[in-house]
């Protein structure tokens, strides 16, 4: 995206997500990215591409990413997870 800009073309396991739209993508209906018994509070990064940082907490119920990119531009990012022991 464009600096100051929403995201375009995100993806959670291959299911759209318009961030412009909502900041939230729950995990059910035909937005079911993961496993109904996944327990997210164990989530990790385990790949990250991209030119900055990009961040992540987790709970139970959700998981949290945050991207700081910079200098001002932007760039693709792309974030494997992981979940478990």
């Amino acid at each position: 995206h464009r600096a100051w800009d929403f995201p375009a073309g995100v993806r959670l396991n291959d299911i759209a997500w318009d961030v412009r739209a909502t900041n939230t993508l729950a995990n059910s209906g035909t937005n079911q990215f993961l496993p109904d018994k996944v327990d997210l509070s164990t989530a990790r990064i385990t790949n990250r591409q991209g030119r900055d940082v990009a961040t992540m907490w987790a709970n139970r119920e959700a998981v949290w990413v945050t991207f700081a990119d910079n200098p001002n531009g932007g760039d693709d990012y792309e974030l494997d997870f992981s979940f478990g022991p």
